[in-house]
């Protein structure tokens, strides 16, 4: 199965190019990013959505990468 590739700009204007891969666990749902920024491949980012729900949102999963993200690139400038 193919994951599909998200892209995203942060404020500071970078591009990344980012697929989450997760699993359910009973504190969560925890997600794992692999992540490329202007073409160059990054360190993955790792983190945990609380609820543990038989669903998870791409809205909401894409929203918490996305933070993870902007909070890494802030570091990096």
């Amino acid at each position: 199965m193919l994951l599909p590739y998200f892209d995203y700009q942060s404020p500071l204007g970078a591009r990344y190019r980012y697929v989450v891969t997760g699993q359910m666990l009973s504190s969560g749902y925890e997600w794992v990013a692999k992540l490329w920024r202007d073409g160059e491949k990054q360190p993955a980012l790792r983190g945990r959505l609380p609820e543990a729900s038989s669903a998870i949102e791409e809205a909401r999963l894409r929203a918490a990468v996305e933070a993870a993200i902007r909070a890494t690139d802030a570091v990096a400038a």
